[in-house]
């Protein structure tokens, strides 16, 4: 196939395009060491390879140091690969034996999140109660369909807006208008007529009033610059709302899972019998 001089020169456009795989190459590890960081709430497993590209990978010639640096290494890993932030060695110890005396996965105490305490090793006393995963349930939904709401109200062409002497706030395209709450509205083909339908929603004065902006010359750039500044508020504002969603949703599902845990541990406690000592 014979390529044209115009594809060509598309192709030599294409070409020219290409430093865009350094810039994703360093955004890649950008996210990487921020999950890192993420995960073990530490900059050590950065640092220590920082520094081994600068200085190399020999071997620290303290042996206190050395020592400690491996240790660091290692309670590192354990964040990383757990999820579960020990701030010490020794508390990484002691929840290992936690995990292996109740039987429970690592994973599991992970799931609990903050409804495990770290410092005494064990799940906390005033765990969620089931009317407060079901209040937490319903919040977390409200602020799904507030997100989804935001959403569509970003993808409308429309503009939301306002008339500064009446009050009224209405959605408004080039050639439409309807009231935020009530009424039909109209478009600019009903503007002769328009005080003929009191469905619209509007007043008199206001429905006049937008005749006259249907007709304005720059009612298209009008517009379009309103909805750019309406998605990026509502963007925004859809933004914080799916934090609080995160939020919200994390600790409904820590809740449930430390409260299986603890319901584990408790069938688990019942069931086993001591045996009782024989005399000799």
């Amino acid at each position: 196939m014979v390529l044209t001089n115009e594809a060509t020169g598309l192709l030599g456009t294409l070409s020219s395009f290409t430093f865009l795989a350094p810039v994703a190459g360093l955004s890649a590890m950008a996210l990487l060491a921020l999950y890192i960081w993420n995960r073990t709430r530490s900059t050590h497993s950065l640092m220590s390879r920082l520094w081994q590209l600068f200085h190399g990978k020999r071997d620290c010639k303290d042996a206190t140091t050395a020592t400690f640096l491996d240790g660091q290494s290692a309670l590192m890993q354990f964040r990383f690969t757990t999820g579960v932030r020990a701030r010490t060695a020794g508390q990484a110890h002691a929840l290992i034996e936690w995990a292996k005396r109740n039987n429970e996965d690592m994973g599991d105490i992970a799931a609990c999140g903050g409804f495990f305490d770290l410092e005494k090793v064990g799940l906390k006393d005033d765990l969620p109660r089931n009317h407060h995963h079901i209040l937490k349930f319903a919040f977390t939904m409200a602020l799904l369909l507030a997100l989804f709401a935001l959403c569509l109200a970003m993808l409308m062409p429309k503009a939301i807006v306002s008339l500064k002497a009446s009050g009224a706030s209405f959605v408004m395209s080039t050639n439409y208008a309807k009231p935020l709450w009530q009424g039909n509205g109209f478009s600019k083909d009903q503007c002769r007529d328009v005080e003929q339908f009191e469905t619209t929603g509007f007043t008199s004065t206001d429905a006049k009033l937008i005749c006259k902006m249907f007709d304005d010359p720059g009612i298209a750039k009008f517009v379009s610059d309103a909805v750019f500044v309406q998605r990026l508020l509502l963007g925004f504002i859809a933004l914080n709302v799916f934090a609080y969603l995160l939020s919200s949703l994390r600790w409904l599902t820590q809740g449930i899972q430390a409260c299986k845990m603890r319901d584990r541990i408790r069938i688990r406690s019942a069931s086993t019998v001591p045996l009782e000592v024989l005399p000799g």
